[in-house]
């Protein structure tokens, strides 16, 4: 990078570089950052400027650091398991892995549907995008279908907590259900639950990750063929990405399909 000079002094970084360094800027940490830094011998001999830029650029790294801890434990899933997945290979190709991520990322995607057979990978690759997101210093959450499902039938009378849990799903960038439709037949309310739900992620344009042995075109038999039924298709098919994993494990895997319904695919 080519020196620069400003008020007589030679800096290798111009006011607009540190201005975006400022930006996120807190000083709680500030002190700590500038007594590690003048530890350095090769510090002290940096000009005003590049000193300033050094000791930002290591706060900005210790926050990111900070910041991707909160996420990870906020995550619902336990650190073993998150370490585990951070070590782990991809489930899919990468190609397909970008079209998922962009699509949360960029606020594209409202539901993205895994399903295939028990032992395919469904809750692997659900796990291993909600890693994604957070190394992406975005918020996502891991839950079962069936907690969240049971936790809204049990606060339903109360509207003041409902409403809240509903908040509390939907703040995040992406919310992951497991397990999803495993029983036989829905539960009394449960398709007006889970509207209310896809509603709650609509107005915060939370992507909605379900995890599924039973594909949406099997629902009615399971929700029933009624209008709540047909509102939650709609919602789940208005930009969806449906991935659909075929084999008999995730090292014997005969197919994978993935089909977008997304904006950014259309165009």
């Amino acid at each position: 990078m080519t020196a620069k000079q400003n008020n007589g002094v030679i800096s290798n970084h111009t006011n607009e570089e540190l201005n975006d360094l400022f930006k996120n800027m807190h000083l709680k940490r500030w002190k700590e950052i500038y007594y590690e830094c003048c530890g350095d011998m090769e510090f002290a001999q940096l000009s005003f400027a590049d000193q300033m830029h050094r000791m930002l650029k290591l706060y900005k790294s210790k926050s990111d650091i900070s910041l991707l801890n909160k996420l990870n434990k906020r995550s619902g899933l336990a650190e073993q398991e998150l370490n585990k997945i951070q070590n782990a290979d991809s489930p899919i190709c990468i190609k397909e892995l970008e079209v998922i991520i962009n699509s949360i990322v960029n606020r594209e995607c409202r539901a993205i549907t895994i399903t295939g057979f028990t032992g395919t990978g469904k809750t692997t690759l659900a796990k291993y995008i909600l890693n994604l997101v957070i190394k992406k210093n975005l918020s996502a959450y891991y839950e079962f279908y069936d907690n969240v499902i049971s936790k809204l039938g049990f606060i339903n009378n109360n509207y003041d907590n409902y409403q809240e849990y509903l908040k509390h799903l939907a703040k995040h960038r992406l919310l992951i259900l497991d397990d999803a439709l495993i029983a036989i037949n829905a539960n009394t309310n449960e398709a007006k639950y889970l509207k209310d739900l896809l509603e709650a992620l609509m107005k915060t344009q939370c992507s909605l990750l379900l995890v599924s042995q039973r594909s949406i075109e099997n629902w009615y038999t399971y929700f029933g063929n009624n209008y709540l039924t047909d509102a939650i298709i709609d919602r789940l098919n208005d930009g969806a990405i449906r991935v659909k994993l075929d084999g008999k494990s995730l090292r014997n895997r005969e197919k994978i399909e993935i089909k977008s319904d997304t904006k950014n695919e259309e165009q």
